[in-house]
C-alpha cells in the first residue's frame, strides 16, 4: 500500500531512504506525475551543491584543539574484533599429493581403460549367463 500524500509505503524503503521505492514510482507514473518531485529535497542538485559549498579549515596542531577537560580523561575502549566464523585452524595444512587411481576395465581385467572402451574379446565363460542365446 503506498500513500503518496504521506510519502510512505508498505515495505517502508520510502520513509527510511525518503527516495520513492518501486511500488510508490509505480503509482506515481500510474498517476502521470514525475517521482522526483516526490524524493527528500536532500536528493535535489541545488542542495547538494550547498552541502560544499563551504570551507572546511584545517585543525592545525593538536596542542591548540580546544578539547572539554571531562573528555580528556575519558579512556576510549579498543574496538571489539570479531573472530572469523568457522572453528579456527591450528596448524598448516600440509601438502598432499594427489595419486592418479588408474582405471580397471570390468569385462577383461585389465588396466588403462574401462568396459565401455574394451578391446579385447571376452571369453564365452566370463559372461553373464543372461547374454547367453
Amino acid at each position: 500500500m503506498v500513500n503518496l500524500v504521506k510519502r510512505t509505503c508498505i515495505c517502508l524503503v520510502w520513509q527510511s531512504d525518503e527516495f520513492p521505492c518501486s511500488h510508490a514510482v509505480a503509482a506515481i507514473w500510474k498517476r502521470k506525475l514525475e517521482p522526483a518531485d516526490f524524493a527528500s529535497v536532500y536528493f535535489r542538485k541545488s542542495v547538494y551543491g550547498e552541502t560544499y559549498n563551504g570551507v572546511v579549515y584545517p585543525l592545525g596542531d593538536k596542542l591548540n584543539w580546544n578539547v572539554f577537560e571531562d573528555l580528556m580523561n575519558t579512556d576510549v575502549p579498543a574496538p571489539n574484533n570479531r573472530s572469523s566464523a568457522g572453528r579456527p585452524r591450528m596448524e598448516r595444512i600440509p601438502f598432499v599429493r594427489k595419486v592418479r587411481t588408474q582405471l580397471r576395465c570390468s569385462k577383461c581385467n585389465n588396466f588403462g581403460h574401462n568396459k565401455r572402451i574394451c578391446k579385447n574379446r571376452v571369453p564365452m565363460l566370463w559372461v553373464h549367463h543372461s547374454l547367453r542365446r
